[in-house]
């Protein structure tokens, strides 16, 4: 019942900008150079806390690099890492019998290939929450620092990003035990306080 599956699809968009390196935020005449990403993302459970993850990146930012004749930068990329469920809620999506608005908290790190400045290697770190919407959807806040070493430019580039990401739950976590069959598990309904083996503990 926990609010993320076995398997995990998300999407987010991050605003913001590059905050060091030749294609660092600042003033362009009267024009900040701002932008943002859009990331996709494929996430498989090993051991609770514990996925492994694929990430997607693409997007732009409006200042050029020095080197550079155009009036933008774009920024793809492809990367692989982990994801780490802290809390993860097991009460249930808000909307089914005793579930709720509570989602999980994660962070994730990976390291990739990206093309910037130039080709480039980067690493990338995400915070985020997801708050429960309704099964399997989970949509919340989420802010990322990326950095990228190499390429044509001297330095390394670091882009923060803020925004938000949404989840689906492409493949639920395996069921636990049913003893009763009232749509509760077992081990759910010890957390609760009430009976696995009967249906209806109150009566009611």
């Amino acid at each position: 019942r926990a609010d993320s599956g076995r398997l995990n699809l998300h999407s987010d968009f991050g605003f913001g900008g590059a905050v060091a390196g030749p294609g660092s935020f600042q003033r362009a005449g009267d024009e900040r150079s701002i932008g943002g990403l859009v990331g996709l993302g494929l996430d498989y459970e090993l051991v609770p806390p514990i996925a492994i993850e694929m990430l997607f990146m693409a997007g732009g930012f409006t200042k050029a690099f020095p080197t550079s004749d155009r009036t933008g930068s774009s920024l793809v990329g492809i990367s692989f890492g982990a994801r780490f469920r802290f809390l993860d809620d097991d009460l249930g999506y808000l909307g089914e019998h005793g579930g709720n608005a509570r989602g999980n908290l994660y962070a994730s790190a990976h390291i990739g290939l990206y093309s910037f400045d130039s080709i480039q290697y980067g690493f990338d770190f995400t915070v985020g929450y997801e708050l429960s919407v309704h099964r399997p959807v989970s949509v919340g806040p989420m802010v990322r620092l990326l950095t990228l070493v190499g390429g044509s430019n001297e330095g390394a580039d670091v882009v923060l990003l803020a925004g938000v990401s949404a989840s689906l739950e492409a493949i639920p976590r395996p069921a636990g035990d049913d003893t009763d069959h009232d749509g509760l598990d077992d081990d759910d309904e010890r957390r609760r306080g009430t009976n696995p083996r009967e249906a209806d503990t109150d009566t009611d």
